[in-house]
């Protein structure tokens, strides 16, 4: 009880429901803990502050975002979380859950963080042995050019898995999200078309 994921309705139901539960306790019993630094634990942070739930957010790299942006990016969205009352603890590897049928906390390097809520915002991580296999090239995803072929004749990628050179972004880069996914699979299909 008490961990949470954000990808379903069902999900956002039971969030719904353990953050209702949570706002009945009293205020220094109400804590939030997120896992990640990506879209979907900012999505949490927006949750919490929305019910006004103190949080402390644990990330695996140095910052937001850390695969897409830099270190000025980073440091003005955790600048900007931390004003906000975000507790932000970066370069965590490890850590234990604590609760016997109940999310109590998390211990971190041996210091216990108090929590009621555990939002797990880690995103996915793909099964792709298929495609390695095959001998499509392959980096963080199935590598592509802007318009999403890649070098393998006639095989195109969009979505989650898809490494994409990012002209916007000036680099290759692997960015899961639904609306990059019907917005790449709208590019692949125009290039399929010969409308590149």
């Amino acid at each position: 009880q008490g961990v949470c994921y954000f990808r379903t309705l069902d999900d956002a139901d039971h969030i719904l429901k353990l953050v209702t539960e949570l706002k009945l306790k009293p205020k220094e019993d109400q804590h939030g803990i997120i896992y990640g630094g990506g879209f979907i634990a900012i999505e949490f942070v927006k949750v919490f502050s929305h019910f006004d739930i103190p949080m402390t957010i644990l990330m695996r790299s140095d910052g937001f975002w850390s695969r897409v942006l830099g270190d000025h990016s980073k440091k003005i969205l955790s600048d900007h979380a931390k004003e906000g009352g975000v507790e932000i603890v970066m370069n965590v590897k490890e850590f234990d859950l604590i609760g016997e049928g109940a999310f109590t906390g998390v211990v971190v390097d041996g210091q216990e963080i108090k929590g009621q809520i555990f939002g797990v915002g880690i995103g996915v991580e793909h099964k792709m042995t298929f495609v390695r296999e095959s001998g499509i090239e392959m980096e963080k995803g199935i590598l592509a050019n802007s318009f999403l072929e890649t070098k393998t004749n006639n095989v195109y990628t969009a979505g989650d898995v898809a490494q994409y050179d990012d002209v916007s972004a000036g680099r290759s880069m692997v960015a899961g999200n639904w609306m990059k996914a019907i917005m790449q699979g709208r590019a692949v299909a125009r290039t399929m078309a010969e409308e590149r």
